[in-house]
């Protein structure tokens, strides 16, 4: 019975040795994964701060541009105004003579060959197209008082 006791303790411990070394592979094996776990969501989360970094950015571009057309405006506006007023509306300043031509085509005109030759024959091309009333305002001469 000795010789079956001492077989057994010795296949016990191969067996403990075993069980031993697996439990450490598997101990091991979970670190291993829980890291690359966690190294690829702070490579997910680095990946997305520079998204939003880039979309910051581009925002505070478009920021920028949008403060810089409010200074403009503000200070441009009564010209804007004035532009607009002229241009949509054909109001016109107190005083002003408002003369509107009618501009025809001319005669055997080519628009099509004039807007190749270059940019000032494209605009005489399109005024040759335009059929319509041409808004001019003259402005009477400012006269200066002395004292």
């Amino acid at each position: 019975m000795g010789d079956r006791l001492t077989a057994f303790r010795a296949y016990a411990e191969r067996v403990r040795g075993r069980v031993v070394a697996l439990i450490v592979l598997a101990i091991g094996l979970y670190f291993v994964v829980a890291f690359g776990e966690q190294a690829w969501r702070a490579r997910a989360l680095q990946a997305e701060i520079a998204g939003r970094r880039e979309a910051l950015a581009a925002m505070q571009a478009r920021h920028d541009e949008l403060a810089w057309q409010l200074v403009r405006y503000r200070s441009d506006y009564e010209s804007y105004v004035e532009r607009i007023a002229r241009r949509d509306l054909n109001l016109s300043r107190p005083g002003e003579t408002v003369i509107l031509l009618r501009l025809r085509p001319r005669a055997g005109a080519n628009p099509d060959s004039d807007a190749r030759a270059g940019r000032a024959d494209h605009e005489r091309a399109r005024l040759a197209r335009l059929d319509g009333p041409l808004r001019v305002a003259l402005t009477p001469p400012r006269t200066t008082t002395t004292s």
